[in-house]
């Protein structure tokens, strides 16, 4: 997401100049002719420069978690840069490693005035995170190198206790930096239920789960910022599995009354997801942003001319003036017809369902698509939780329920009932709730054969055959796993 600098003063007129419109505007001062240039674009220098060099302080992240600092800094004329500046108020330990590493950029081009090359101070908000995945630029080779471990309880197999505390550490490396990787967080967290170690597995899942709760940026701001501020690091679908890990180690740990909550609690994200349609991650292919740009072109394109021509009578010169007065994009255009709207100025059935188009294809650039198979499976997930929060007849009747609400599409009533069918047949098998948790919160370690004494906290082929059985009639793995 773009932002735009405030002027800063150094004692000269600044003056704002955008070298290309997908990069971060730049502050030069109005003794310069032509700003500095960055081969390829400074944004994209600045995120390969961090991503290969910055570690960030562990001091300054715990302070505050910024992910974005506004810094300048001298591209002198030979193209070299010094003079590094942080703008936004850092932990000192933070800005000595910017300061550390920004002179390190490749050769700028440089500013020239009257033909001639000089220095000059440029303005620049940089990433301090992966602008996509929000993972600190540091642990992502960490991440890459634990996938595997992530990927245990999915792969099937038993491991030894062994083999489990051996991924302790690593996963710890990820956890204690960034708790809101959902894989590395939830594998830590059933390794330590696993060993029995269900006060450690309490504490780490739920400030996870907290924090991953407060990426969503959307509950705090309103409705307003659903299409046009993008979350990165955060999927509904991840907050969902979260809380509802966090639900099943409080349950395991016999902590009943605070793992009910907890279960209410991912009931309630459920509904609101069901509503807003808020589950997915936004695709970040260049040939995806590229296409969703030019469609959004053309239907704004479309737009401008029903507001000049069709939709024009109603309009006084104000709203004129005010459509024309900001720059052309959704984010300034969108409310105002929207207000012209809700006033009866406008009133062509086509006007409004392209405002609705412009709106869909912020929500999917900011969240994603949501496909049909995504939002089918969000009712199974509602009497998945029904069943682990009250057993199987709850779960039973929440898909009464949702089967009689008239929002319920017919796919996923078909869904459901197929789920129905399944939970009857295995009603006995449901009932036993302590194989059902001990199936979702932890792993299945085998003993050691040098450690003859020791007894594993789950038995192996109950674990599995009950975690099979739930596959079976809740096919969503991602609640699962």
């Amino acid at each position: 997401m773009l932002m735009v600098l405030a002027m800063l003063s150094f004692g000269f007129t600044a003056r704002s100049q955008v070298v290309n419109s997908s990069e971060v505007p730049q502050k030069i001062y109005d003794n310069v002719d032509n700003a500095p240039r960055f081969p390829g674009g400074v944004t994209t220098g600045m995120d390969k420069l961090l991503s290969q060099r910055f570690v960030y302080p562990l001091a300054a992240w715990q302070e505050k978690k910024l992910k974005q600092v506004e810094i300048s800094y001298m591209v002198r004329r030979d193209g070299t840069v010094c003079c590094v500046v942080t703008q936004t108020p850092v932990h000192p330990e933070l800005a000595e490693a910017l300061e550390t590493i920004i002179p390190h950029m490749p050769l700028w081009y440089p500013a020239y005035t009257k033909s001639k090359t000089t220095d000059a101070r440029v303005g620049s908000v940089i990433n301090l995170v992966d602008r996509k995945t929000g993972q600190p630029y540091h642990l992502q080779p960490v991440i890459k190198k634990n996938e595997p471990i992530t990927q245990l309880q999915k792969a099937g197999t038993t491991v030894t206790e062994s083999q489990l505390a051996a991924y302790v550490e690593p996963l710890k490396t990820i956890t204690d930096f960034y708790p809101e990787h959902k894989q590395s967080t939830i594998a830590l967290t059933k390794i330590y239920v696993s060993q029995g170690n269900l006060q450690q597995a309490v504490m780490l899942i739920d400030k996870a789960a907290r924090d991953y709760q407060k990426l969503n940026i959307w509950k705090a701001g309103g409705d307003s910022l659903k299409y046009i501020v993008f979350r990165p690091g955060y999927v509904g679908k991840d907050e969902i599995a979260f809380i509802l890990q966090r639900a099943l180690t409080f349950d395991e740990a016999g902590r009943g009354e605070t793992a009910r909550r907890a279960y209410a609690k991912c009931m309630s994200v459920i509904d609101e997801k069901l509503v807003d349609q808020d589950i997915s991650a936004p695709e970040f292919s260049n040939e995806a942003e590229e296409d969703r740009f030019w469609k959004m072109e053309t239907i704004m394109d479309d737009l401008f001319y029903r507001l000049n021509y069709t939709d024009a009578l109603k309009l006084t010169d104000e709203d004129r003036r005010q459509l024309t007065s900001v720059q052309r994009t959704p984010e300034n255009v969108v409310p105002i017809v929207e207000k012209l709207i809700a006033e009866n100025k406008i009133e062509t059935p086509r006007t409004k369902q392209l405002v609705q188009q412009i709106k869909k294809m912020q929500m999917e650039g900011t969240s994603g698509k949501v496909s049909k198979k995504d939002m089918t499976q969000l009712y199974g997930a509602k009497a998945f939780v029904a069943l682990l929060q009250d057993g199987p007849q709850a779960a039973l009747d929440a898909i009464d329920t949702m089967q009689k609400d008239k929002n319920t599409s017919r796919e996923a009533s078909s869904y459901l009932s197929k789920i129905k069918e399944g939970i009857n047949a295995s009603k006995t098998q449901l009932s036993n709730h302590k194989a059902l948790v001990e199936a979702l919160a932890c792993y299945a370690p085998v003993t050691d054969a040098s450690n003859a004494d020791g007894q594993p906290v789950v038995n192996a082929d109950t674990f599995y055959s009950t975690r099979e059985m739930l596959l079976n009639i809740f096919p969503a793995e991602w609640l699962i796993y």
